[in-house]
């Protein structure tokens, strides 16, 4: 009997409000021990007594490439390939554990799915690995060494058992268990005595969708923002821009500076978000860090700022004092140069002006004002467009064999390869560099090598320049120009006389020896242009029977620079629409060595005005030619 109520033999029960102390009724009377519910169950009255009764659990999914459910129901996918947390119990008093999730590209580089889970619980360390298709699917190690299934602890604290062919469920003695089903199927379940205290991809297992996105600590460099600017309104821009990127670290660290200046546009005072996110800003030379400087900085060429600053302080690079903003970099007052006709231009730059070069211009640094005068090209002359950028080279030899070759390194395009008392000696080399991280090269500088009495001294030095400029040579020749013998078969001669049928090799052969670091092109890391519709469009105006440019057509064959402008303008991203431009115009210039007067066309087009340059139309009668109608072949390295 207890509290006047029969007890059944065999019968267990708790006896306080706790459920401290366990009784079961024997024969030789009531036998009371102490044992607590277990961390999946709780305490509640039954009858006269009371009872450990298991609670609702909670499951957390992650399928497919990858999609997420958390705890509390919100879903969303993320395609990050890094070593994920997906759910950590984050506040004391209860079993500690961490589950971590590895995601990796699996076919495409778009998609992600996970290849291995990771679990910490009870000093133990457990990897749930995906295996082999053919002869195992499911890998398990536990602190570091293969184990063959089922396994448990000493304690039957874990266990760990192969429920199927392709799944594996892991069971803790508090109700915590994962279950994984390769190859992309891993779940989480936790008891309800979690809820509100875990944090990870999973969510925080309160109830709540609408705070699933919350950092395991409420004390973030963010929270005094809150109240301000929504952070869960950005969470889909977040979750949508890194399954995109290429670099997640890097975007989320952009993401939460997007965050960081909204906050601060609302008058929100922030603490270094930076260094708590592990997002260290490196700011250039002439500059340094701040969380709150001035957004109305002092900046060429004006050397202050023009308007009225009534905005909020923003943080980020801002320059030292005696040094003013110069586009991206900090640069001494004098360094300024000149604003003209929309165009940014550095002190004591000369350039042409008009689209006919109608005049010469200067930059003067102490006035920041351009000054010009009337000037046109000369008799042997032609106006060409020319700027300091440009993409990637494609080669057209002497003999018409097209090729394309990404070195990154100093090569000779052209030379006499045979020392006769017909040819003058003279050497053409070209600097390429790397453009904009990719794996392809552009081509910045010109070295023009040859016996002074038959040459402009102007011209020995490094000439900036773009593919436009376009020179033509004949004679018995030999680079990357190929040999000038009629035929295309044999251009790739190596400088040992060697007929090589690889791009890269032909290449590198003719690289200038020096101290200096590059690399002698892409090989199979060169870029793909995989769908190049929105590319022919938009280069389409080439070759266009009714474009700008109809009237060239017969002179010039639009064909290979249509190709090139689509293969460059479809790899190059959110470069396409500036190397668009820059391949119009060798076409452009291509035209007008070739004795094709050009009429204004940019009009008509997206691509507002470079600088422009008159180029030598021919320097020696017997050797250096621009590109014309009656003497072709070999073009240096265009877009």
């Amino acid at each position: 009997m207890l509290k006047g109520q029969t007890v059944q033999l065999g019968d267990s029960f708790w006896s306080d409000r706790t459920c401290t102390q366990k009784c079961t009724c024997t024969d030789q009377g009531l036998q009371c021990f102490n044992q607590r519910c277990s961390f999946s169950q709780i305490c509640r009255p039954a009858a006269f007594q009371y009872s450990c009764q298991t609670v609702q659990r909670q499951t957390c999914t992650v399928s497919g490439d990858p999609h997420y459910r958390t705890f509390d129901g919100s879903r969303f996918s993320f395609q990050g390939t890094c070593t994920y947390v997906l759910s950590e119990q984050c506040q004391n008093g209860l079993p500690y554990y961490r589950v971590e999730g590895k995601n990796e590209h699996q076919g495409s580089t778009h998609v992600s799915w996970p290849v291995l889970v990771k679990v910490f619980v009870h000093d133990e360390t457990i990897e749930l690995i995906k295996g082999d298709q053919i002869f195992c699917f499911n890998l398990l190690k536990v602190d570091g060494q293969l184990i063959r299934l089922p396994f448990s602890t000493w304690s039957n604290k874990i266990r760990i058992f192969q429920s199927s062919t392709h799944s594996v469920i892991l069971h803790t003695d508090f109700g915590v268990t994962l279950q994984t089903v390769w190859p992309h199927f891993v779940r989480v379940t936790a008891p309800g005595v979690y809820n509100g205290t875990l944090g990870g991809l999973c969510g925080n297992n309160n109830g709540d969708q609408h705070d699933d996105f919350l950092l395991t600590s409420h004390t973030g460099p963010f929270t005094s923002c809150w109240a301000a600017v929504n952070p869960w309104q950005q969470v889909d821009a977040c979750i949508d821009i890194l399954q995109r990127s290429d670099d997640p670290t890097s975007t989320l660290c952009e993401v939460l500076r997007d965050y960081a200046l909204m906050c601060q546009h609302n008058s929100v005072s922030l603490g270094q978000w930076r260094d708590a996110t592990g997002c260290e800003l490196t700011c250039p030379s002439n500059s340094h860090y701040e969380l709150c400087g001035s957004s109305c900085p002092s900046c060429c060429p004006s050397l202050s700022f023009p308007f009225t600053c009534d905005t909020q302080c923003q943080e980020g690079c801002q320059c030292d004092d005696g040094f003013v903003l110069n586009g991206n970099q900090c640069v001494p007052p004098t360094s300024c140069g000149c604003f003209h006709d929309g165009r940014y231009r550095q002190v004591d730059e000369k350039f042409w002006d008009g689209e006919e070069c109608q005049s010469f211009c200067t930059c003067n640094g102490v006035t920041g004002i351009v000054q010009c005068s009337p000037k046109t090209c000369g008799p042997q002359e032609s106006c060409n467009v020319v700027d300091g950028e440009f993409g990637y080279p494609h080669y057209l030899t002497f003999d018409g064999k097209a090729y394309d070759f990404q070195g990154t390194c100093r090569y000779v395009l052209a030379t006499v390869c045979n020392d006769t008392v017909d040819l003058h000696q003279f050497s053409v080399e070209a600097k390429n560099e790397p453009w904009f991280g990719l794996p392809v090269s552009i081509t910045v500088c010109l070295f023009l090598e040859v016996d002074p009495k038959h040459f402009l001294p102007s011209l020995f030095s490094c000439i900036k320049f773009d593919s436009n400029y376009l020179l033509f040579i004949r004679g018995n020749m030999c680079g990357l120009c190929g040999n000038f013998n009629g035929n295309p078969n044999d251009d790739f001669h190596t400088p040992s006389g060697a007929l090589s049928n690889s791009t890269d090799v032909f290449g590198a052969a003719w690289k200038v020896p020096g101290n200096y670091t590059c690399s002698d092109g892409c090989g199979s890391s060169c870029p793909q242009c995989n769908d190049d519709r929105s590319a022919r469009a938009q280069c389409e105006v080439i070759q266009a029977a009714d474009g700008p440019f109809s009237f060239c057509h017969e002179e010039v064959d639009p064909a290979p620079y249509f190709n090139d402008c689509v293969f460059d303008v479809c790899v190059s991203g959110s470069q396409g629409s500036d190397l668009l431009c820059r391949a119009i115009e060798t076409y452009v210039s291509a035209c007008q060595s070739a004795n094709v007067r050009i009429y204004p066309w940019r009009k008509s087009t997206t691509c507002s005005e470079y600088g422009r340059q008159c180029a030598i139309k021919v320097i020696h009668q017997t050797s250096i030619f621009l590109k014309s109608l009656n003497s072709l072949q070999s073009v240096f390295p265009h877009v």
